[in-house]
């Protein structure tokens, strides 16, 4: 059987058939023959565009095929003329316009601080971590243009959140570290209720046991990123990652539920930390609020 063409909202499409051993299921030839007959009835009212195959069907027992993100053809007079059909391209457009923006303030403040550039212990860690949030946004927003390549770009994304978070934690050492050296071998316990619900308590803030469990829960959040960046990578290439589903065949579920744990950790390490040298804080005159 020859291949069927036809017209979709001023994209030209081509229906393959499919062969015998690909064996569609009911579900799948009932969305095709929908499909084909919307695209032939709307033939003689659309322009020609890109041509779409479809060439393997899905089913339920497999990970849904990814989205093809936004294709750089796309015409844009469709806005105007069929606007409800493609608000994701309007989102993708806004979004784009913030990445200006936030490009523009990051750059703002980096030269402020390197305006007035009097302590570098200090202002080295405050010009790093403004770099963070323009690339992570253009990165974000590239992912879908190029939405199968979407895990590798974010991996670089990802990267330079390691570095913000890195230099936001030895930033806050370094404003700590006069009081460290003040209160060196002074043990002082202290307790709070974290998220105003699960109490704790802690011998002493300045030992280096409390240090050393701040700092792993701290890093484990970059570091566990990085990984699961490269394990959802691999598993994209071998088609058993399925971020189109939730599905507990396919490792994108897996990996939600292990970002919920790994970011509730950080959020509880940071909580602790603000109100652990609470009066610390204000000492330096720091809003240690803010920053967290």
């Amino acid at each position: 059987m020859s291949s069927i063409k036809g017209y979709f909202l001023g994209t030209r499409v081509t229906f393959r058939p499919f062969s015998s051993r690909d064996e569609p299921g009911p579900d799948c030839r009932t969305l095709c023959s929908s499909t084909l007959h919307t695209t032939t009835t709307m033939a003689d009212q659309m322009d020609d565009a890109n041509v779409i195959a479809i060439t393997k069907p899905y089913s339920n027992d497999t990970c849904n095929p990814p989205s093809p993100g936004f294709e750089p053809s796309f015409p844009l007079s469709d806005l105007y003329y069929h606007p409800t059909a493609h608000w994701h391209v309007f989102g993708w457009i806004i979004s784009g316009a913030l990445v200006i923006l936030i490009w523009i303030l990051a750059i703002r403040a980096i030269v402020k601080h390197l305006w007035s550039y009097t302590d570098p212990d200090i202002q080295r860690h405050k010009v790093r971590i403004p770099c963070y949030p323009p690339v992570f946004a253009a990165c974000t927003w590239l992912s879908y243009w190029k939405y199968n390549y979407r895990n590798t770009i974010m991996f670089f994304a990802i990267l330079f959140a390691y570095f913000a978070i890195f230099n936001l934690l030895v930033l806050l050492q370094v404003y700590l570290q006069p009081y460290r050296e003040e209160n060196e071998g002074v043990k002082q316990p202290f307790s709070l209720k974290l998220f105003y619900i699960l109490p704790l308590n802690i011998k002493s803030k300045w030992g280096m046991h409390y240090r050393v469990i701040h700092d792993v829960c701290m890093f484990q959040f970059p570091i566990w990123n990085v990984l699961n960046t490269l394990i959802s990578i691999i598993t994209q290439v071998r088609g058993v990652y399925c971020a189109e589903s939730m599905t507990f065949k396919g490792f994108h579920v897996y990996s939600m539920i292990l970002n919920f744990c790994s970011v509730n950790l950080i959020l509880a390490a940071l909580s602790i930390y603000h109100s652990a040298f609470h009066l610390e804080w204000q000492r330096a005159h720091v809003n240690a609020t803010a920053m967290l």
